[in-house]
């Protein structure tokens, strides 16, 4: 169960991530501003932060399984639809709907993890995600990971074909 979280905390970050790997890309092909672009890379975690709350009750009240089903289904729905977007609007919908769908995910990991591990064996579970290392240079990143691996791994998917298709929709 733990290395199903893991991977979907991965996929999480992923799916948040992709547009500002291809944001170069899509930017000249959608000839979208630089002032729009902006607001497409916020936009997210609008949505993302003011559904926490909504998340966290959610949980509370219904199924933890069946919240996280729909979360995750409205998440990779909005990603998966990205590459099919000709213009501004329809991707800042899309982008709202991926911090719906996405702010599900941490309350529903909680929720999860507090029923299937008793409180002195948690800590094992978060691990992965959420612990803090500090690296050489003294600064701290999550996960004993620096966010560029994921910076990378986006470029380098994004070589062989066009932004659209790192969404899984067409290739380039």
């Amino acid at each position: 169960m733990v290395i199903l979280l893991v991977l979907s905390v991965s996929i999480n970050y992923i799916d948040r991530g992709n547009l500002s790997i291809a944001a170069p890309l899509l930017k000249d092909e959608l000839g979208i501003s630089a002032s729009q672009l902006g607001i497409l890379l916020s936009s997210f975690f609008w949505t993302y932060a003011a559904c926490q709350i909504l998340a966290g009750w959610l949980v509370d009240r219904f199924a933890v399984n069946w919240v996280l089903a729909v979360g995750f289904f409205l998440w990779s729905m909005a990603t998966a639809s990205t590459g099919l977007v000709h213009g501004f609007a329809t991707l800042l919908c899309l982008r709202l709907l991926l911090g719906i769908g996405e702010s599900v995910a941490y309350p529903c990991y909680s929720k999860i993890l507090a029923a299937h591990f008793h409180e002195h064996q948690r800590g094992l579970p978060k691990c992965p995600d959420r612990r803090r290392h500090q690296s050489r240079t003294g600064d701290w990143h999550a996960g004993g990971r620096h966010p560029s691996w994921r910076a990378s791994a986006g470029g380098r998917s994004l070589s062989p074909w066009d932004w659209a298709a790192c969404s899984g929709c067409r290739a380039g």
